[in-house]
C-alpha cells in the first residue's frame, strides 16, 4: 500500500470476492472519519500479554481483524501505515506480541498501527 501511487488504496485479496461495489466504502461516514476502514475477523485476539504493557491503549480491543480487505486514505494515516512498516521491518520483536508467539503473521501489524 504505501508503495501505491494512488492515494486511495483498496487491498483485497486475490481469494475474496465482492458481492457489491466496494468503493461505496470510500463515501461512507467511517471513511471520511477516519480515512482507513478495517473489518473484525471471527476470532478472539490472540496478542501476547506483553504487547498491552507496550501499548495500554489496545487493551480494551478483543478482537482480531480480517486483513483480507483493507480501505486506505494514506495521506490521513501515513504515520500509521509507517508505524506499520516499522513493525513488519523488526518482525522478530512485533509478530510475536501479536500472536502471543503461537504462529507467526502480520494480520494484526496494521490494525494495531492504526489503534
Amino acid at each position: 500500500m504505501i508503495f501505491s501511487d494512488f492515494e486511495s488504496v483498496l487491498y483485497m485479496d486475490a481469494d475474496n470476492i465482492a458481492l457489491r461495489d466496494p468503493s461505496v466504502v470510500f463515501d461512507s461516514a467511517l471513511w471520511r472519519e477516519h480515512g482507513a476502514v478495517l473489518f473484525k475477523d471471527f476470532w478472539r485476539s490472540s496478542a501476547a500479554p506483553d504487547l498491552f504493557d507496550i501499548f495500554p491503549d489496545l487493551a480494551h480491543h478483543n478482537g482480531t481483524h480480517e486483513t483480507g480487505q483493507v480501505f486506505i486514505d494514506k495521506p490521513r494515516v501515513w504515520p500509521a501505515l509507517m508505524l506499520a512498516h516499522f513493525m513488519n521491518v523488526n518482525a522478530h520483536a512485533f509478530v510475536p506480541l501479536t500472536v502471543n508467539y503461537m504462529g507467526w503473521g502480520d494480520k494484526e501489524l496494521l490494525p494495531r498501527a492504526l489503534q
